[in-house]
């Protein structure tokens, strides 16, 4: 198996059901929706990175509703990235997103987060598998 980079991510769903995503600005996946997420720093968990990138991306504080992984599997196939999703709750905080590597954060109900990935704009099959998850309790 190569070497793989490790990635933790929130899925964030607020009160009335939407979910937050943020639009990618790197060029290979430039203006693709996903789950605020990134890479692992050295001596660095999981769980904490996790949070670390919810604030990092979206400026809010998150607390981990599930203290392992609900969802773990290779992201993008153009890649060699490992990426593993917690659910989590916004404690504190203003939306707003980290304007170098993002051009947006925003709520989507779930219908429309499925239309985005009909229409190609999600950047892999993890975000609406996520929501099936979360959706069906299993997460």
């Amino acid at each position: 198996m190569p070497d793989v980079t490790l990635v933790a991510g929130v899925v964030l769903r607020n009160a009335e059901g939407q979910y937050l995503l943020v639009q990618e600005a790197k060029a290979q996946v430039h203006g693709l929706w996903n789950w605020p997420a990134g890479k692992l720093e050295p001596g660095e968990t999981l769980q904490e990175a996790a949070v670390r990138e919810a604030k990092e991306e979206t400026n809010l504080d998150v607390k981990l509703t599930t203290g392992k992984y609900f969802y773990n599997g290779y992201g993008d196939k153009r890649t060699d990235h490992v990426t593993h999703l917690f659910r989590a709750e916004v404690i504190a905080g203003t939306l707003t997103h980290q304007a170098d590597e993002l051009l947006d954060t925003r709520w989507f109900s779930p219908s429309e987060i499925r239309q985005l990935a009909k229409e190609g704009k999600t950047r892999g099959e993890w975000v609406i598998e996520a929501i099936d998850m979360v959706e069906a309790g299993k997460a």
